[in-house]
């Protein structure tokens, strides 16, 4: 429940598999490299202006 940016949206899906049932078939999905500020993340650290990428599959996402 964080706000980020996206900041690129790498070329090529890759197969999702996290809490998919062994007898089911992966799906690949888009990957998204989001920003965030860590202040933002992080509210009781002191605000220096830095900023943490994560890749997000696009089943993590929601539009704000």
């Amino acid at each position: 429940n964080k706000v980020g940016i996206i900041d690129e949206v790498y070329p090529k899906p890759i197969l999702y598999t996290d809490s998919v049932p062994t007898d089911s078939v992966s799906v690949p999905q888009p990957i998204y490299r989001v920003r965030f500020a860590t202040r933002d993340l992080w509210a009781n650290i002191p605000d220096t202006g830095d900023i943490l990428y994560n890749d997000c599959f696009e089943t993590y996402l929601a539009a704000a």
